[in-house]
């Protein structure tokens, strides 16, 4: 079995390394040595190796995110950013290794500034009445009378403790704005013939993804409002809505001020984007 500190120089080294097939190839070897250990009883070890072994999986899942937007897969890689999300979690309560070490809490800023670009305003929250739930690691009932020791969340001899609801009852469906569960986005219309269409603005992502040289470049996010000349807004009449979206009339809102006052995000990129794309792009897509 190899040392598990040895694995761990190795992935240090290779933080930054944007290759998916190393990431992979690393997951493969972790998932390995992993099991190794939990065959020898090896329980340090094999708590171990499950750190580093979710290291690799985040940071081949987080190059995936970025290549989903590149593809303008955007919801696929919104769903894909939850779970570098709730993957990062499991290493900060789980500090086998010191996160900094690995860039845990950095990439735990860079998944935020990419949902923060998205979207996506409103969702939909499942409610369940959870009538029987059991122990991932022992199986035991898991009640307010019952203590099998296994506290969720935390990770025993390299498995990871979750409780498993086998008993529920759906009770409702509600419309939230800040949801326990991302992925459950209310994100289409329908057209003229009934087919779903994503009518939501990707640019600012778009944006950010463009100018990046490599997945783990870092960046942040400013935002703020800023005005929008009205040469952009020719065809807009002096009583329809404003552009803004402030659901007043044009004439009464923003058509006598300097311009349209939108929403704008102002990005730092930690390296200097590629010199041959522009700064700034304008979008007139509604929000949300």
């Amino acid at each position: 079995m190899l040392d598990p500190d040895t694995l761990a120089r190795r992935i240090q080294e290779s933080l930054a390394n944007p290759s998916p097939d190393f990431w992979k190839a690393t997951i493969d070897e972790a998932a390995e040595e992993l099991r190794a250990a939990q065959d020898a009883n090896e329980n340090s070890a094999a708590d171990r190796f499950w750190f580093l072994h979710k290291v690799a999986s985040i940071r081949h899942r987080y190059i995936q995110c970025i290549e989903e937007i590149k593809a303008a897969k955007y919801y696929e890689a919104w769903c894909d950013l939850e779970r570098v999300e709730i993957e990062l979690s499991w290493l900060r309560k789980n500090p086998f290794y010191d996160p900094k070490d690995f860039d845990v809490i950095a990439l735990e800023e860079q998944v935020s500034n990419w949902q923060s670009l998205f979207p996506y305003t409103i969702f939909f929250s499942p409610a369940f009445l959870e009538k029987r739930k059991e122990c991932g690691i022992c199986r035991a009932v898991v009640d307010p009378w019952t203590d099998c020791g296994h506290e969720i969340g935390k990770v025993y001899g390299g498995r990871e403790c979750v409780h498993m609801v086998t008993k529920a009852e759906p009770l409702e469906i509600s419309i939230v704005l800040d949801p326990v569960q991302k992925y459950s986005v209310a994100h289409s219309v329908l057209d003229k013939d009934g087919n779903s269409v994503d009518h939501h603005d990707y640019s600012p992502v778009k944006f950010v993804a463009d100018r990046l040289h490599s997945p783990f470049d870092g960046f942040r996010i400013h935002k703020t409002k800023a005005w929008h000349p009205h040469s952009r807004y020719p065809e807009t009449p002096p009583e329809n809505p404003c552009p803004c979206e402030s659901g007043r009339r044009y004439a009464d809102c923003c058509q006598t001020k300097p311009g349209v006052l939108r929403p704008h995000f102002q990005v730092m990129f930690e390296k200097p984007p590629p010199s041959n794309m522009p700064a700034i792009v304008f979008s007139e897509a509604r929000e949300g």
